[in-house]
């Protein structure tokens, strides 16, 4: 079986559930910082993750460059925006998308980006965000 320990993950949207995903993946023991960008508009609110190694951007497209796994974390007002955002970078032979978008449907989500890539929806509820801690 393949270790996940170099697979790199994108997290855009690395608000309050992204940043307990991320946290919460490096806590398990299978994942480690090195391999997770962070994107966020206002990176400042980053900086304690920079500072553990965490990789931090504010370009979207930029973050899922070399990511196998991109998590999208955003309110469901900003999908099009950032899946437009993305959509030029995906890779379907190498990612997976996965999101996390609440009302946003995987149909809705191909409308943007195409039926070329795999795609995955998770509700993450707020016991994760305890995991995270």
């Amino acid at each position: 079986m393949e270790s996940n320990s170099h697979k790199n993950i994108a997290i855009v949207g690395a608000g309050n559930l992204g940043q307990a995903l991320a946290n919460g993946l490096v806590k398990s023991g299978v994942f480690s910082a090195e391999n997770i960008t962070l994107s966020r508009r206002t990176t400042s609110e980053l900086s304690s993750f920079e500072e553990n190694n965490f990789r931090v951007t504010n370009h979207n497209s930029k973050a899922v460059d070399d990511s196998d796994l991109i998590i999208i974390a955003v309110g469901p007002q900003d999908a099009t925006p950032v899946l437009n955002s993305i959509k030029k970078n995906l890779k379907p032979e190498k990612q997976i998308l996965i999101s996390t978008m609440t009302g946003v449907s995987i149909t809705s989500i191909q409308k943007v980006v195409g039926q070329h890539i795999p795609i995955v929806r998770i509700m993450p509820n707020t016991l994760s965000l305890f995991a995270s801690l």
